[in-house]
C-alpha cells in the first residue's frame, strides 16, 4: 500500500471512529507515534491528517495534552478562561439548601477553571466584589442588592422576586408554590393552618409566601385565619420560650405552614417538648426540603422542594456566556417546584 492510500486509510479510520461513536466526544485519539507506527507514515503525514479533520470540527488539539475527538456542543478552549467569581452562597452551606446549589455548580461542565470569593451578605465590600469577574448571589440585603446593581460585570441572583436591570434570575414562584402546597392542605380537611414564619423584616421572598397561604383560603372560599394564625419569624427565631408556645397552644389548628426550613429546624425541638405526642398529630407543610434530614423522618410532613441543583448549574453556565459574550441574552428563568409528601 503507497504513502496516498496509507494517509487515505488513516483518515478513513479516524472518520468512522468518530461518526460510528468508537471514539466518544471528549475522548483522545491515540497519539502521533501510535498512529506513525500502525500506518506506516511519518509525522508530519499525521499531522495533515489530524489539521484537515480539526478544520471540519471532528478534532481539536489541546497542546501539550493530545489530539481529543471535538463536542460539538462545546465552545472554544478560550471560552474556559479562568473566571472569578464572588459569591454569598458559602456562608451559609446548611445541608438542605446551599449545599444542593453548589453540588449543582460542582457538577456543571461550566464550572471548569471557576475560582469563588466569598461575599459576606451582610456586611459586603465594593472592593471585595470588583476584584471578581461575576457574581452569584442569593442575599436580599439592601445593601448587597445596591451594590450589585451597580456592578457592571456578569450578576446571577438565585431565588429573589425583585427584578433588578440587567442582572440574571434563577428562582421559584414563592407565591405560587406556595399556595399550591396549602393548597394541598385545605384540599385533605385542614381549615385552621397556623403561618409560622410571617416576616416582619419585609423579605419579600417571605411575604410571596405568606400571600400564598393567605390566598389559598380566599379562592377556595374560606375565611382567611385570623392574625393570631401569623407567627412572625423573629418570634420563632429568636423567642422559642413558654410564653410563646403558651400562644401557640391557644390557638386551634391542625397544621403548620412553616415558611422555611431555618424555622423548623429552630422550633421544632420546643413543639415536640411542648405538645408531646400531638406534635404528632399536627399536618405540617415546610417551604424546603427536609426530607432528608433523619431527625423528621416521623413527621407527617409535606415539603417543597427546589430544584436547587439545577439552579446552581444554570447560574454558572449563564456566568461563563456572559463573562465570554457581553451580548449574551439576560437570563430570567423560572423553575418548578416539587412537593414531596413524607
Amino acid at each position: 500500500m503507497g504513502k496516498s492510500s496509507k494517509t487515505e486509510q488513516l483518515k478513513k479510520d479516524l472518520l468512522v471512529k468518530i461518526r460510528t461513536g468508537l471514539i466518544m466526544p471528549g475522548e483522545s485519539i491515540p497519539s502521533e507515534n501510535q498512529l506513525c507506527n500502525q500506518y506506516g507514515i511519518t509525522r508530519p503525514t499525521v499531522r495533515q491528517v489530524l489539521s484537515e479533520l480539526c478544520r471540519i470540527n471532528l478534532l481539536e488539539k489541546r497542546p501539550g495534552i493530545g489530539t481529543f475527538v471535538k463536542d460539538p456542543n462545546m465552545p472554544p478552549e478560550d471560552f474556559f478562561s479562568e473566571l472569578y467569581i464572588g459569591s454569598d452562597i458559602f456562608f451559609e452551606l446548611s445541608e438542605y439548601y446551599a449545599v444542593h446549589v453548589v453540588r449543582g455548580i460542582q457538577g456543571s461542565k461550566f464550572v471548569r477553571n471557576c475560582y469563588f470569593t466569598p461575599v459576606c451578605v451582610k456586611t459586603p465590600r465594593e472592593s471585595q466584589m470588583e476584584s471578581a469577574d461575576a457574581l452569584l448571589l442569593s442575599s436580599f440585603y439592601p445593601k448587597i442588592r445596591t451594590l450589585a446593581s451597580r456592578f457592571t460585570k456578569p450578576v446571577v441572583i438565585l431565588n429573589r422576586v425583585e427584578p433588578m436591570e440587567n442582572v440574571g434570575m434563577i428562582y421559584v414562584d414563592h407565591y405560587s408554590e406556595a399556595k399550591r402546597g396549602v393548597d394541598y392542605l385545605i384540599k385533605y380537611g385542614h381549615r385552621k393552618i397556623a403561618l409560622i414564619g410571617d416576616d416582619s423584616y419585609q423579605d419579600p421572598v417571605t411575604l410571596s409566601r405568606c400571600h400564598g397561604w393567605s390566598d389559598a383560603f380566599a379562592e377556595n372560599g374560606l375565611e382567611i385565619p385570623g392574625p393570631e394564625y401569623r407567627i412572625p419569624f423573629n418570634e420563632v427565631g429568636q423567642h422559642c420560650d413558654d410564653s410563646f408556645m403558651e400562644r401557640l397552644k391557644k390557638l386551634d389548628f391542625t397544621a403548620m405552614f412553616f415558611t422555611k426550613g431555618i424555622t423548623f429546624i429552630a422550633t421544632h425541638a420546643y413543639l415536640k417538648n411542648y405538645f408531646g405526642k400531638k406534635f404528632y398529630d399536627f399536618k405540617i407543610l415546610i417551604f424546603d426540603d427536609l426530607s432528608k434530614l433523619n431527625i423528621f423522618n416521623e413527621l407527617s410532613a409535606l415539603f417543597i422542594k427546589q430544584p436547587l441543583e439545577e439552579q446552581g448549574a444554570l447560574a454558572i453556565e449563564y456566568l461563563r456566556h456572559k463573562v465570554y459574550d457581553s451580548a449574551y441574552p439576560v437570563i430570567h428563568k423560572k423553575l418548578n417546584c416539587t412537593l414531596i409528601i413524607q
